[in-house]
């Protein structure tokens, strides 16, 4: 037999398995309608709290730009949107958890930064804490009730006036 360009390459055509097959020969599935919907609808969403991050930190001063850190939930969850990316043609499901889990890293991770930038907790600085504005509330609805300041007694008194009144309107009416 002769060894020429032709046999060569008849030969190794022959002798190689399906697994050996050249990478960009292999035939890609294409995704789903779903599964692009779905990750477009995602994607949109993430750029909307990166924007959202990005808008905060517009006007921020250098000194605060540098006391930024990375956190590592902000890495972890490009590497999870890119695997769940690059498993979208071939396994749906895993790719949905993939790119879910990102964006809960990249929360996560969001809510590091901007923490680790506060010096002072909100506490520190409310006026009104919110338990004191549940208080306010039910101030205005129980004035709102009794027309003046609640008074417990005077409550209790207008009631039993009321309750004796409408007792002794019955007597007449019975008789």
């Amino acid at each position: 037999m002769q060894e020429g360009p032709n046999n060569r390459e008849q030969n190794w055509s022959l002798d190689r398995s399906d697994d050996d097959r050249n990478p960009r020969q292999v035939e890609r599935q294409p995704a789903s309608k779903y599964s692009v919907r779905y990750i477009r609808s995602e994607l949109r969403n993430l750029t909307i709290v990166i924007t959202s991050f990005n808008e905060i930190f517009a006007h921020a001063q250098i000194r605060d730009r540098l006391r930024i850190t990375v956190p590592d939930e902000l890495i972890q969850a490009w590497i999870h949107l890119l695997m769940g990316l690059i498993y979208l043609p071939k396994d749906q499901f895993k790719s949905e958890r993939l790119i879910d889990y990102a964006k809960s890293l990249l929360g996560k991770g969001i809510n590091a930064i901007i923490m680790s930038l506060s010096e002072k907790s909100l506490l520190e600085n409310s006026v009104v804490l919110p338990l004191e504005i549940v208080s306010l509330m039910s101030l205005k609805l129980l004035q709102d009730i009794t027309q003046s300041h609640p008074d417990i007694s005077k409550t209790y008194y207008s009631y039993l006036d009321a309750v004796i009144s409408v007792r002794i309107l019955e007597q007449f009416t019975v008789s």
